[in-house]
């Protein structure tokens, strides 16, 4: 329960009382604006050290009940800044110790007092009681809509929209609101109608399916749904609910039909000539993004004079004194840096992009620009940091990532300062990230993406480096010569025979494990018998390459089953971290975390600057919750429902392994998997791994992926939007 608190305009200071008693501070900045005491929260965030003690930095609140009267002195000067609380203190508390219940009526006349300073100070406890109030109201109801099911964002609008009548608009037309209301699942939505007896209009309702249906399609990585299968969707999610709601005689392959055109004209989707139908936010993505790459690419005589000056002698410069020769590739992917406003280097691993952007970077400081150096991820960033010996940041904090409101500080308005952006592991952008990160660039800047084309597509909707690439419209360098092999380790050449679909020649496992061989395969029948050899082999490996063996990492292709992520996280977490007598022990769901244990953040905290797919090790075990120390990052706390965004990662999926990189490791590559196999899974996972990769499975499988150069299917139209409007702006150059 909220006692009291300090606000304000950038960070709010809150004083709670836990249920069994204790009394905290919790801090945070937006999500804590104009909660007042009295509430009653649900809250998730971090643990911290301060001055004044542990606090919790708050990233989300649930606000599960609101009473306006407790702490009601405490609520009332909480309106008042901090000289006139102390005069309006004394005088609030004699009235309310005198009239108790009856004070809030003094109040309101404002009345009380003999004193001409008594009388004021009621005059302005009168105001500031009716600003309370207001605020009073505000609380209930949002207190109300989030026990309906709707999160704290979702709630303030539906509170900015409808204000005293939120809750009564949304039980009565929970179709329609959901519509208008971004945020609202039709999920919530039914459920309301169906609670409340609500008599819907059946053409609303499956309006509020399309959307739902799109943001499904969204979520498997598609920026829109031709609208025949859309249609099939909306049929099958109607069918699982407690009736379709399309009335009597009505054809329902044509109702729907009618309701996805009605959709379009009430700015829900954007349906094309095609009868492609994308959710507004993807095409407005898409739209952006081609307009910002065919502006950039047709205005290439603006760029800075540095760089126009004398290209050749720049980079004759910087590859002269590099300690290494550069190849023909590589020199084309420096020159296409400095003559284009964009352009694209892409190649697997060891064939040089670390050199190339070396060169790159030198040569932009050379023309005086200012280098920003971004990557999805903090270990991307780190790894890039290193690599280039500058610094690099996420693309989160580039552009200074709002997590309270899902903002950028940065934008079209208010662009990061830099003449020239580099960005890593470009595979892993979706279509909103890169709108985001294109708005915010200077027309002038260079901008340089950096990827692996043959690598998995990013978890969001879109495959932008290859729309790029396929639009004609970006330079584009392909590095194909590898530079990294040294010795006899083969484990880059096996890489790049998966790639272009050769038949690697993996050696069967001999023992003891040698670093000498980059990659060996350790053939096992069924899952049950390559489940139980992982641990062995993780000891053998890290004797090996001399690292504990919890650092090697394991690979897979599927979250369930034998060889899945969960089981064999358990079989792992049992046989290198097991329960000590003595030892502390946090449970959650399934999960039970122990100090040592190795595990991986699934969700975005940009509060506490830990991202999807960072990787830590749990070092402390307390009665509220667990410490995870983030390598680069430093102590993040974690309790209750937090959790739920941590699972052990001694295993982890292919996907998620993206923009990692490893010493060594394990891909498990069986039958068992076979409908998960292709050609760019196996490639992604060996390419996690810079000295030594042990496949263990089954020959047939990794044949199987090999030869399964089929990727999945990503409808996207940005290539095609790219190359329509580079040809219009050239059409009217012409003119």
């Amino acid at each position: 329960m909220l006692r009291s608190y300090y606000a304000s305009e950038s960070f709010n200071v809150l004083n709670v009382r836990e249920i069994g008693g204790r009394k905290l501070n919790i801090v945070g900045s937006k999500v804590l604006q104009g909660i007042l005491p009295g509430s009653k929260l649900d809250i998730k965030g971090t643990w911290v050290r301060s001055k004044y003690g542990m606090q919790v930095d708050v990233h989300h609140v649930t606000i599960v009940s609101f009473d306006p009267n407790a702490g009601f002195v405490e609520s009332l000067l909480s309106h008042c800044v901090k000289d006139e609380r102390e005069r309006l203190d004394p005088i609030l508390r004699e009235i309310v110790r005198i009239h108790g219940d009856g004070a809030r009526e003094i109040l309101m006349s404002g009345t009380y007092g003999g004193t001409d300073e008594e009388r004021r100070c009621a005059r302005r406890l009168a105001d500031v009681l009716e600003i309370k109030e207001q605020k009073d109201r505000r609380m209930a109801m949002l207190a109300r809509l989030h026990r309906l099911g709707l999160s704290g964002p979702v709630a303030e609008r539906m509170w900015t929209a409808f204000w005293d009548d939120a809750v009564d608009v949304l039980e009565a037309f929970p179709h329609e609101v959901a519509l208008e209301i971004p945020g609202i699942p039709f999920s919530v939505a039914d459920r309301i109608a169906f609670t409340h007896g609500v008599e819907y209009d059946p053409f609303t309702r499956i309006k509020t399916v399309v959307r739902h249906a799109c943001d499904l399609a969204s979520e498997n990585g598609h920026c829109f749904v031709d609208r025949d299968i859309l249609v099939e969707g909306v049929l099958r999610i109607l069918a699982s609910s407690p009736t379709t709601g399309i009335p009597p005689g009505e054809d329902p392959t044509v109702y729907v039909q009618r309701a996805i055109s009605s959709s379009e004209g009430s700015g829900i989707v954007v349906m094309d000539s095609s009868r492609r139908v994308y959710p507004y936010a993807c095409d407005e993505a898409e739209e952006v993004i081609a307009r910002n790459v065919a502006v950039r690419m047709s205005s290439r005589s603006r760029g800075r004079t540095g760089l126009h000056a004398n290209p050749d002698r720049l980079v004759e410069m910087v590859t002269a004194d590099a300690p290494v020769e550069y190849s023909p590739e590589q020199v084309m992917a420096v020159r296409a840096a400095l003559d284009n406003p964009l352009s694209i280097i892409t190649g697997g691993p060891g064939t040089g992009k670390t050199t190339v952007c070396r060169a790159i970077v030198r040569c932009f400081e050379s023309a005086g620009l200012r280098v920003s150096m971004c990557s999805p991820t903090g270990r991307g960033a780190k790894r890039l940091a290193e690599s280039v010996d500058r610094d690099a940041s996420t693309i989160h904090r580039l552009l200074e990532y709002r997590p309270d409101d899902g903002t950028w500080g940065r934008n079209c308005l208010d662009q990061i300062g830099a003449g020239a952006v580099i960005v890593d592991e470009v595979s892993m952008v979706d279509v909103h990230l890169l709108r985001a990160l294109l708005d915010a660039m200077p027309g002038v800047a260079r901008v340089v993406f950096v990827g692996d084309s043959d690598q998995l597509p990013s978890i969001g909707p879109g495959r932008v480096l290859w729309d790029m690439m396929d639009s004609g419209c970006v330079p584009t360098t392909v590095l194909s010569t590898i530079f990294r092999q040294s010795g006899d380790n083969d484990l880059v050449p096996v890489s790049h025979a998966v790639r272009t679909g050769g038949t690697p020649s993996i050696p069967s496992l001999s023992r003891p494990v040698s670093v000498d061989v980059g990659c060996w395969m350790s053939e096992c029948s069924d899952p049950i018998s390559a489940r139980d050899s992982i641990h062995g082999l993780m000891v053998e490996i890290g004797t090996a390459m001399g690292i504990d063996p919890g650092d090697v990492q394991v690979l897979t292709p599927m979250r369930i089953g034998p060889l899945g992520t969960v089981n064999l996280n358990l079989v792992l977490q049992e046989a290198l971290n097991p329960q000590r007598p003595g030892d502390r022990e946090c449970r959650w769901g399934g999960s039970t975390f122990r100090i040592g244990d190795k595990v991986m953040q699934t969700r975005n905290d940009a509060h506490s600057e830990v991202y999807n797919g960072d990787m830590g090790v749990v070092v402390e075990i307390a009665r509220s919750g667990i410490a995870i120390d983030f390598q680069g990052i430093g102590e993040v706390g974690y309790a209750g429902s937090q959790l739920e965004s941590i699972e052990h990662c001694w295993a982890v999926t292919c996907h998620k392994s993206q923009g990692s990189e490893f010493d060594a490791g394990i891909v498990i590559m069986h039958d068992a998997h076979r409908r998960m196999l292709r050609r760019n899974l196996l490639y992604t996972a060996l390419t996690r791994f810079s000295k030594l990769a042990v496949v263990v499975g089954k020959r047939s499988a990794v044949r199987q992926a090999v030869l399964d150069a089929r990727e999945q299917v990503r409808c996207t139209t940005l290539g095609e939007r790219i190359r329509r409007t580079s040809e219009l702006l050239g059409s009217l150059r012409a003119s």
